[in-house]
């Protein structure tokens, strides 16, 4: 006899008290309803009130961590905290479309046999890019995942996940990561194994307005530095030059000359074709730059 599929929902929010009541209704309009959503205040100073969103629902449980650790400290708790076989993650400023979890869990169901992740498309929300959907194409059959990601500019958006419970238990979230924690824990899973359910159809909706909390919208190429150096495998060599020059390069040469030409001489080295597709961006901009000048 099937187990049934629990999902706890895990939210965890940092000075986003203007969004978060938003995120945890889209988890309480989904068909079946979460068995429990989980909120993990990361040390907020905004006046998050945690009684007001535990009256929402029986069903939202409020952890308040008194310093901010980060978003992986905070998914962890979720984690450490949920009661569910399942984990569906949405961050603070996101929102779940109304078939959300039914459609994941669908697909989930018919694999059960099978260790596995789900994952989707999400549309943006807001900002130049609102009403767009992120991802162009699926994942392609056995491609690497790391270069899906930071050479043809896909992703599996936190906010989408669905995990086993024990699954992400072993696996985690990289505490000392302050960005690129879902693509971490993205091929983490897929190292552990597990398979990925993933559904084209945008199933989030990512708020892309500029907000300084976020992350992803903060100009330190430091933490994207970090994840480079100490992801080890989990990032094919080319996948990483792409990411740092694409990202990091031009602004730690700024700050850091020696160190910048440090790090690019030792990415090109891991990748002997690095040099080519250098080359080739190089001309796209410059081509773009000359026959779409700038008014």
């Amino acid at each position: 006899m099937k187990t049934a599929l629990q999902v706890t929902a895990v939210i965890p929010t940092f000075n986003c008290r203007e969004r978060v009541e938003g995120a945890i209704r889209s988890t309480l309009v989904q068909d079946p309803l979460p068995i429990e959503v989980i909120v993990v205040d990361d040390g907020s100073t905004d006046g998050t009130d945690g009684k007001h969103l535990a009256a929402i629902d029986p069903r939202v449980k409020y952890i308040r961590l008194e310093k901010n650790h980060g978003g992986g400290a905070a998914r962890n708790a979720g984690v450490d905290a949920a009661s569910g076989n399942w984990l569906a993650f949405l961050d603070a400023d996101d929102r779940w479309v109304p078939q959300k979890l039914s459609k994941q869990m669908a697909m989930l169901d018919k694999c059960r046999d099978s260790l596995i992740f789900g994952c989707a498309n999400v549309q943006f929300d807001g900002g130049p890019k609102d009403g767009k959907v992120c991802n162009r194409r699926p994942p392609g059959k056995d491609e690497d995942i790391s270069r899906y990601f930071l050479i043809h500019l896909c992703t599996f958006q936190t906010s989408t996940l669905i995990v086993p419970t024990q699954l992400a238990r072993s696996v985690r979230f990289n505490n000392t990561l302050k960005r690129h924690q879902d693509w971490d824990f993205v091929l983490r899973l897929i190292r552990a194994g597990a398979a990925i359910g993933y559904s084209h159809e945008p199933l989030a909706l990512y708020w892309d307005m500029e907000d300084p909390n976020r992350i992803s919208k903060q100009g330190s190429v430091e933490p994207t530095i970090y994840w480079i150096s100490n992801a080890g495998n989990l990032i094919a060599p080319e996948a990483a030059t792409a990411l740092y020059f694409r990202a990091c390069f031009l602004q730690h040469l700024v700050n850091d000359p020696m160190k910048a030409i440090k790090t690019g001489c030792h990415l090109i080295s891991r990748n002997p074709t690095a040099i080519t597709w250098l080359t080739k961006k190089a001309s796209q901009r410059i081509f773009k730059k000359f026959t779409h000048p700038a008014r």
